[in-house]
């Protein structure tokens, strides 16, 4: 039996089956599906321990806030010198640093998202505090309170992710 000739939008002359229409679509689907399931990486599949167990390795989490704690503890050694060249350089590496951190989430479960996207922007905002706190009573306050609250909400996040993975 030939096959059924269908109207295409351009005027081209193929002959196509007359069920193509219809399984064409669904064929689509499933490839679409087996490719966007190809790109899931491990922090998507699995159990939320599996999943924040994975991210927390891929991103380097632990090493990420340690980072950023000696980032902070650096800019409060530099700023009680007094040293505005030094206080300079540490300021705009501790801003990249929370940049870069930032740059990770979400993570796969909203709360340590919460502590971290936090923790993130206190860091951030702890450094732009930082640039003038040498000459700037306020400004170093201020450095102070966002560094602190950096801190406590990295230690949120981190014993969120422990709990999530199951470790004391």
């Amino acid at each position: 039996m030939p096959a059924a000739r269908v109207a295409l939008p351009v005027a081209l002359p193929v002959a196509l089956p007359v069920a193509l229409p219809v399984v064409l679509p669904a064929l689509l689907a499933v490839v679409l599906a087996a490719a966007l399931a190809a790109c899931a990486g491990p922090d998507q599949t699995g159990t939320v321990s599996q999943r924040v167990s994975s991210w927390v390795t891929s991103t380097g989490l632990v090493a990420e806030a340690a980072g950023l704690r000696a980032d902070i503890s650096r800019v409060g050694t530099v700023l009680e010198r007094h040293d505005a060249g030094a206080l300079h350089a540490d300021c705009a590496v501790l801003s990249q640093d929370a940049e870069a951190a930032h740059q990770n989430l979400p993570a796969p479960d909203g709360e340590l998202t919460n502590f971290l996207d936090e923790a993130y922007r206190q860091a951030f905002d702890a450094a732009g505090f930082c640039y003038g706190a040498a000459r700037d009573s306020r400004l170093a306050a201020a450095f102070q309170r966002s560094a602190r609250e950096a801190e406590a909400y990295l230690s949120r996040g981190l014993v969120r992710a422990r709990a999530l993975e199951g470790r004391p």
